[in-house]
């Protein structure tokens, strides 16, 4: 996201991607926070993932040694309200989320992606 919003501000980015294959099947992140929403929107990104978008409107943590009764977090819409234009999270499987930053960072002039690459230092 990061490359994406230097990109845009001109700045001459180079992505390092180890992975040579674009999609993999494992996700290690299922859903997007607010303020990113708000990021996403900002990157014109809301209507690429559309399709892939689905509204969670909160999350309630239970102690499962402790039965379904004991609540360890509750953040539903009902008890966090956040004054902002998307006051929600967002699921969408993280290689859908990378491929539409990918495809937005690659269409800019400034922008290069190195695929099968690794980073080792930096002198």
């Amino acid at each position: 996201m990061l490359a994406n919003v230097l990109a845009d501000a001109g700045k001459r980015v180079t992505l390092v991607e180890r992975r040579e294959n674009r999609r993999w099947s494992d996700s290690r992140c299922t859903s997007v926070q607010a303020r990113v929403v708000e990021i996403f929107d900002a990157l014109g990104l809301l209507d690429v993932l559309d399709p892939e978008l689905h509204r969670v409107d909160g999350l309630v943590f239970y102690d499962r040694h402790a039965g379904q009764n004991q609540v360890l977090l509750d953040i539903t819409a009902e008890r966090v309200r956040l004054d902002c234009a998307h006051p929600h999270a967002m699921s969408v499987p993280q290689w859908r989320t990378e491929e539409a930053l990918t495809e937005r960072l690659t269409a800019k002039p400034t922008a290069t992606l190195l695929r099968g690459w690794s980073f080792g230092s930096l002198t």
